[in-house]
């Protein structure tokens, strides 16, 4: 009977280890916390769309092979789509991830840093959310991210249209000083042109600066078309378009320099033969508009004429420097009062 007994209770503990033997290898496996846990979104306004997270953990030591899941609590996480993820030493790649959970599958050995890229839509609720790390390769652990009514500021400014433009006369190139502007041609003689630039007879400055979007344009009118003596108004020395020479009347303007600050353009649009542009910085001088050469292309009217303009763009800077000339022919009848008036306008686009 004795032995019977005995006989049972070794049964039994055999019975009870085998159970126990069984939990333990059906048991997951549990190893430690990850550490240096990291979220870092693209946005963290509640209810944002499309999110960007890119999360980093350092694995425990003990970590196996297997699944990492991390899941996020709260209303409104939703459509986590794996993106990519990475560990040196190991391979991972997507194991399902969908609604608030990322589920990775995970080669990575321990102590390796573990990174993950998905997108989801925020939780609809501000404040802090825990995100819980599981999954079969036994690692654990939490971290928090915020989720924040707004994360955007959005910063406005305004800048006032302005636009600048000066007129000089003098008989040096910058001449600065304040109107009323004259132009004395002085005496006219059949053997030669009057012409700005000769050092004694005032050339016209004219400065320019806007920063309007579409630039801006100078126009020139001429009150009479040409060089109209007072007294008798009959007698004129025309505006031409042609090169004066000794002894042939004419009478016109030309564009002799062109200059303008950096990342602007100064363009003449007529009054010059040739291209004259001057770029960011630069300046341009004309080989055909100076005090020896007489080179008229365009005649003075009454309407206005555009002369210069900025390319349809901002300009700094810009200055251009225009000679006055006129020569007169052995029949241009004597008087002491030949006069024009030149109106210069600048218009800006903004």
């Amino acid at each position: 009977m004795q032995k019977n007994t005995i006989t049972k209770l070794v049964s039994r503990a055999i019975a009870a280890a085998t159970i126990v033997s069984m939990f333990a290898v059906m048991s997951p496996v549990v190893a430690s916390s990850a550490t240096n846990m990291t979220d870092v979104m693209s946005r963290q306004k509640a209810s944002a769309a499309t999110v960007t997270h890119t999360v980093t953990m350092t694995l425990p030591s003990d970590a196996s092979w297997g699944t990492v899941i991390i899941s996020y609590a709260g209303a409104g996480w939703n459509n986590f789509t794996w993106v990519s993820s990475s560990c040196v030493g190991g391979g991972t790649g997507d194991n399902g991830t969908a609604g608030a959970v990322l589920n990775l599958s995970t080669a990575c050995p321990g102590d390796s840093v573990l990174t993950a890229t998905f997108t989801g839509d925020n939780a609809s609720g501000t404040g802090s959310h825990t995100a819980t790390i599981s999954g079969t390769t036994g690692v654990t652990g939490t971290y928090a991210v915020v989720i924040t009514d707004d994360d955007q500021v959005t910063v406005s400014a305004v800048v006032d249209p302005v636009i600048t433009f000066d007129l000089d006369v003098g008989p040096a190139l910058d001449s600065n000083n304040s109107g009323p502007y004259v132009v004395a041609l002085d005496t006219l003689t059949t053997g030669a042109v009057s012409s700005s630039g000769d050092g004694t007879i005032n050339m016209i400055g004219l400065d320019l600066a806007t920063n309007g979007t579409g630039g801006a344009i100078v126009t020139v009118q001429s009150l009479n078309s040409g060089l109209k003596s007072t007294s008798v108004p009959a007698d004129v020395i025309p505006s031409v378009g042609t090169t004066l020479i000794p002894g042939t009347e004419g009478y016109g303007i030309c564009i002799n320099e062109v200059r303008a600050g950096n990342d602007s353009w100064l363009s003449k649009s007529a009054f010059h033969n040739g291209v004259l542009l001057a770029a960011g910085g630069g300046t341009s001088t004309s080989l055909t508009c100076t005090s020896t050469v007489h080179n008229l292309t365009d005649a003075l009217t009454s309407s206005p004429q555009e002369i210069l303009n900025t390319n349809n763009d901002v300009i700094q800077g810009g200055r251009a420097e225009i000679f006055v000339k006129a020569a007169i022919s052995g029949t241009t009848k004597a008087h002491t009062d030949y006069t024009d008036t030149l109106t210069f306008v600048a218009t800006g686009a903004f």
